[in-house]
């Protein structure tokens, strides 16, 4: 049973994977950040991707979820261009972060089946 688990974990991790390499260029592409003018992947192109995977990989339950790139890539573009000292230096493990809680956020009470049932939804962080 092991063996046959991994398999299929790491073919669950493939199809994510090939999921968020279709989405990676599509990411805020009016900026040419994520992907060059020839279309080819930059270096903040290919972090998008580590933090996507990376949070597929620990979040196996939920996956990725189409939009996610977007969400994380206005993340992800604004530690960059910060103008605190080290936040660009630190921009794929902060943007990592805030997307990690801000996913937490979503996924906790219910959040997006209250979205899609039209249930209006308070946000416990937001009331603080």
């Amino acid at each position: 049973a092991g063996r046959a688990q991994r398999r299929a974990r790491a073919a669950h991790l493939r199809q994510h994977l090939s999921a968020i390499d279709h989405d990676v260029p599509r990411a805020l592409p009016e900026l040419a950040f994520f992907v060059d003018a020839d279309g080819a992947v930059t270096p903040h192109g290919a972090a998008l991707r580590r933090v996507l995977f990376t949070y597929v990989a620990l979040n196996g339950g939920i996956g990725y979820r189409q939009g996610m790139h977007d969400i994380l890539a206005h993340l992800y573009y604004v530690f960059v261009h910060s103008d605190v000292d080290d936040d660009a230096d630190n921009a794929e493990a902060d943007a990592f972060w805030c997307f990690q809680n801000l996913m937490n956020e979503v996924n906790s009470n219910n959040f997006m089946d209250r979205v899609t049932a039209g249930t209006p939804v308070a946000s416990p962080a937001l009331a603080r």
